[in-house]
C-alpha cells in the first residue's frame, strides 16, 4: 500500500527516520548557539542514541537509506561517507 505521495510503508518509515535525524541535528545546532554545554551534550546524546537505535548496522546503513530516498524521490544529491569502517 502506498500513501498519497507514492511511498510504500517501508519508504515512509525510512523518510520519517531521516527527518527525525535532521530534527535532532537542528536541536544540537540550536543548543550549540544558545544553550549551555550540558543542553548541547544532551541533544547530541539524543541524536546519537536515535541513530544507534534505528541504524544499528552503522553509518553505511544510514548512507544506504539516504541513497534509497534520493533515488526514489529523483533528487540530485551526493552522499559521501568517510571513516575507518568505510570500504575503499
Amino acid at each position: 500500500m502506498t500513501n498519497k505521495a507514492g511511498f510504500t510503508e517501508e519508504q515512509q518509515r525510512e523518510l520519517q527516520k531521516l527527518i527525525m535525524i535532521a530534527t535532532h541535528a537542528a536541536r544540537v545546532t540550536t543548543e550549540s548557539r544558545i544553550g549551555t554545554n550540558v543542553t548541547m551534550a544532551l541533544e547530541l546524546y539524543a541524536l546519537i542514541a536515535f541513530i544507534r537505535l534505528h541504524y544499528p548496522d552503522g553509518p553505511m546503513h544510514l548512507k544506504e537509506s539516504l541513497d534509497n530516498i534520493i533515488r526514489f524521490c529523483d533528487l540530485c544529491g551526493i552522499i559521501t561517507a568517510t571513516g575507518p569502517d568505510v570500504p575503499d
